[in-house]
């Protein structure tokens, strides 16, 4: 989990699971949390998580 873009390519992974997703998504950077909260092809908890970490690093 050292890789940056394995972590990536975990949570833009509609297989991967959920759990697994959810702890990788706090080591993301900015860019890519807002690319996921807009990406159809993932679950809806992921997604909202993305949202939720987005807001609280307080960028629009």
């Amino acid at each position: 989990m050292k890789n940056y873009q394995v972590r990536l390519g975990l949570v833009n992974n509609p297989k991967t699971p959920l759990p697994v997703g959810l702890k990788v998504i706090g080591t993301l950077m900015v860019a890519d949390l807002k690319r996921l909260s807009k990406n159809k092809g993932v679950s809806s908890v992921l997604s909202s998580a993305a949202q939720r970490f987005i807001m609280r690093k307080g960028v629009k």
